[in-house]
C-alpha cells in the first residue's frame, strides 16, 4: 500500500510525525508493507517548488492508496497566481473527493460530557459556500465595489444526490438512521433542492430520513447525542460532541487571560448557568 504524505504548515509536520509513528507500527505488527512517501507543501512547497501544491503531487496523490494531509496555512496564500492555493481545496477539486467522512463516538470507560452517542456525518465537500471550490473558473466571491463583497453558494442535484447515497450506504451498515441536517428555514431555494435530493435517495432506499435545521440538530447532540448519519451542508457539526457550557467557559477563561473584553461569553455563560439551576430545580425539562 502507498501513503503519500504532505506535511503541510504550522503544527502539521509535529502531528504528521505522530501519525506516522502509528502507522509504520502498525505496518510492522500486521505486515502491511506500508510505502510512505513524503512531499513539500504549504510554505515547504513555496519555497522548495514555487508552489504550495505542485501539479506534479496532484498526480501522485492520484496514484496512491491513500493520502496524509496535514494541515496548512490557507490564510495566508493570497496569489494564486504566484503558486498560492490551498492544498486542501486542489487535492478535493482535483480529485472531486466529495464526500467528508467524519465519525464520532464515544467510548466506555471514559467520562462524558454529553450523552453516548455514535455518529458519522456525511458532508458535501465540493460546493455550497466554498468559494474557491464551487466555480469551474474563477472564485465564487467578488469584490463588488470597494465596500460590497459578494459570496455565491451553490447547491446542485447531482452533488445532492450522491451525498445522500453515500449517507444511505454508511447508515445501512450502521444503525440505518439518517437525518437530513440543512438551513432551509433561511435558504429555502437552495437547501429546498438539498432536501428534494436526499428525500429522493431515502424513497428509493425504502425508509424515511430525518429531517432537521442545523441549529436545532446540534444543540440536540450536544445535550442528548444520539446515533446518526448526517447528510450536512457545513462544518457546524465537527464540533457537536462537546457540551456547551465547557466551549463557552474554556473561551470566557482565555478572553480573560489575554485581557479581552468578553460581554457576549459572560453572559452567555451566565445564561447557561440560570438555565442549569432552573433544570435541577425541576423547573426545565
Amino acid at each position: 500500500m502507498h501513503l503519500l504524505v504532505l506535511p503541510g504548515d504550522g503544527i502539521g509536520p509535529e502531528i504528521t510525525a505522530a501519525t506516522l509513528a502509528v502507522l509504520r507500527a502498525t505496518s510492522d505488527r500486521f505486515d502491511l508493507e506500508l510505502r510512505i512517501e513524503e512531499a513539500a507543501t504549504g510554505h515547504a512547497g513555496l519555497r522548495t517548488h514555487g508552489h504550495t501544491i505542485h501539479p506534479d503531487i496532484v498526480e501522485k496523490a492520484r496514484k496512491a492508496d491513500g493520502v496524509v494531509l496535514g494541515p496548512t496555512s490557507t490564510f495566508e496564500f493570497k496569489d494564486p497566481a504566484k503558486g498560492e492555493v490551498n492544498p486542501s481545496m486542489m487535492l478535493r477539486k482535483s480529485l472531486d473527493l466529495f464526500a467528508n467522512i467524519r465519525p464520532a463516538r464515544t467510548y466506555a470507560g471514559f467520562p462524558l460530557r454529553c450523552g453516548e452517542f455514535d455518529l458519522v456525518v456525511a458532508r458535501e465537500n465540493t460546493e455550497g459556500f466554498y468559494a474557491d471550490r464551487n466555480m469551474e473558473a474563477g472564485s465564487g466571491e467578488m469584490m463588488v465595489t470597494k465596500d460590497v463583497a459578494v459570496s455565491l453558494r451553490r447547491i446542485t442535484r447531482a452533488c445532492s444526490e450522491r451525498i445522500a447515497r453515500v449517507a444511505f450506504e454508511l447508515a445501512m451498515t450502521r444503525h440505518k438512521h439518517v437525518t437530513i441536517v440543512h438551513k432551509a428555514n433561511v435558504l429555502k431555494v437552495t437547501d429546498g433542492l438539498f432536501i428534494e435530493e436526499c428525500r429522493k435517495v431515502a424513497a428509493a432506499e425504502g425508509y424515511p430520513p430525518a429531517d432537521k435545521v442545523v441549529d436545532s440538530i446540534r444543540s440536540s447532540l450536544t445535550q442528548k447525542g444520539g446515533k446518526s448519519v448526517a447528510s450536512i451542508l457545513g462544518d457546524i457539526e465537527k464540533g457537536a460532541a462537546v457540551e456547551g457550557k465547557q466551549i463557552v467557559g474554556d473561551m470566557l477563561a482565555r478572553a480573560r487571560q489575554h485581557g479581552l473584553a468578553a460581554p457576549t461569553l459572560r453572559f452567555a455563560y451566565a445564561h447557561l448557568q440560570t438555565y442549569e439551576a432552573r433544570r435541577a430545580r425541576g423547573g426545565l425539562k
